[in-house]
């Protein structure tokens, strides 16, 4: 279970180096769109704790429009008269002497010729806003990802403590003194081929809340040499299952069988999958009246 819980941290850890890098290119280059110093506020937004600066830079930059040529779309400035990059003209002048003219104003400065209200029209166009609505939407998401990835790791790792015991090497024959599990396994082994699984559950004590489960497990046409390998596993974060793999190392005997008795305590009930060659295999299953103690082979 220690995989889960890295596997959490670490996306927890990539969530904290990407939403800084989010932060400082929206950053960046809004402020270069707006004839801001963008270096500078690029590292108070990214440096600054709990988000304070991209904060701040949200409340000085209301003052600065991010202007835009209306036949480039090159970002200007309030104080261009032209665009730099095509010559367009992005302001209007007075009649009189030729004086670039702000829209706001009423008077040319320059001669105190009354302006038109044609020439009042600003010229430039401002810019949409495209990445801030991103940017607060991945603040807002990216610090809940965070909480919910390290909760459930927390919680995976309170549930996935497991105590694992098996015995390997049994034969049908040691069973005999218990009736209802050697019928079983006589009638398991004689029919075809695949993986037979009995079970017994034993209900969670009021003490410390932790399930038992026995399994006694019948592999028909498997070599005594097959390799065999158990444990809790899990795949996302919920998906937790009890897993029991076989490894065939000289293929298959149909006169051959292996049998083995495993069991497992854990804080919460899980699944039993079994696997052969590593891929999921079904299995046949009953489950026992009686308990199936791990010593009760020999």
């Amino acid at each position: 279970m220690s995989f889960v819980i890295t596997a959490n941290l670490l996306i927890v850890l990539g969530l904290f180096l990407v939403l800084p890098i989010l932060i400082g290119v929206y950053v960046y280059r809004d402020a270069t769109s707006r004839g801001m110093n963008a270096p500078l506020w690029t590292l108070i937004a990214i440096l600054s704790p709990a988000l304070i600066g991209l904060i701040i830079y949200l409340i000085v930059r209301s003052e600065e429009r991010a202007l835009e040529c209306p036949s480039c779309r090159a970002s200007v400035s309030e104080s261009y008269a032209v665009c730099p990059s095509c010559g367009t003209q992005l302001k209007g002048r007075c009649q009189r002497c030729d004086y670039p003219l702000n829209a706001s104003w009423d008077h040319c400065p320059q001669c105190g010729e009354t302006v038109p209200q044609e020439a009042k029209m600003p010229l430039s166009t401002k810019r949409k806003e495209t990445g801030l609505g991103k940017i607060l939407i991945a603040v807002i998401i990216i610090p809940i990802l965070m909480v919910i990835l390290l909760f459930m790791g927390v919680m995976t790792f309170s549930a996935s403590t497991t105590s694992v015991g098996s015995v390997s090497g049994i034969s049908i024959e040691n069973y005999e003194n218990y009736p209802e599990v050697y019928h079983w396994l006589k009638t398991s082994q004689e029919s075809e081929d695949g993986i037979y699984v009995m079970s017994y559950k034993k209900a969670p004590s009021s003490k410390d809340g932790s399930y038992y489960n026995n399994y006694l497990i019948l592999y028909n046409g498997a070599t005594e040499d097959a390799d065999l390998s158990m444990g809790s596993e899990s795949k996302w974060f919920f998906d937790e299952f009890y897993k029991v793999e076989f490894t065939s190392n000289e293929g298959y005997s149909p006169n051959s069988y292996v049998l083995f008795h495993t069991e497992i305590t854990t804080k919460k009930d899980l699944p039993l999958r079994v696997y052969v060659d590593g891929k999921e295999v079904d299995y046949q299953h009953v489950e026992s009246q009686i308990p199936l103690s791990i010593d009760m082979g020999y």
